[in-house]
């Protein structure tokens, strides 16, 4: 029997924490609630094998098909947006980023591609190793460290660049 209350206080923090770096806050929560209610039909409909995995690695799982559901749709993704998810996690006395690094950070990752920065999100949020982050995507785990070692370069060499300017 699954603990839903114990799920949920686990779990949703860390799914709110993986949206709000590509989502605004709004839509984060809306995608995190999304993820729950799959991750709880999933379970009731017996389709959960806790010998292939975690609820955790489930959930994110589910997460990442639901993100990539709300990027197809999502024809508006305004940098306000983003900078605005980044208070959700964190109280503003304690964001010592200004607004205009992180407009510019933001959207050094944009230029990334989809998988880079799927793979950076969750990496950069500490909630998946990589072999969990692996087995998520359906990609060799030697793939995942390739494509977070391509998405590191490209971003130091473009804040580098911007540096110059």
């Amino acid at each position: 029997m699954v603990d839903w209350d114990k799920v949920i206080e686990d779990i949703g923090p860390r799914l709110f924490k993986y949206f709000c770096v590509r989502f605004s806050s709004e839509q984060s929560d809306d995608l995190t609630q999304e993820t729950l209610i799959r991750l709880v039909r999933k379970v009731e409909d017996k389709q959960f094998n806790p010998d292939k995995g975690t609820l955790k690695m489930l959930s994110f799982g589910i997460a990442h098909y639901v993100a990539l559901e709300a990027k197809q749709l999502d024809t508006h993704d305004s940098i306000e947006d983003w900078s605005d998810s980044l208070v959700c996690e964190y109280d503003l006395e304690q964001l010592v980023i200004s607004q205009d690094m992180i407009r510019r950070v933001y959207q050094h990752i944009k230029k990334l591609t989809n998988i880079e920065q799927q793979v950076l999100a969750l990496v950069v949020n500490d909630e998946l190793t990589l072999v969990e982050i692996a087995k998520i995507l359906s990609i060799p785990e030697g793939t995942i460290k390739s494509h977070l070692f391509r998405a590191k370069q490209k971003l130091i060499i473009l804040i580098q660049k911007e540096k110059l300017l």
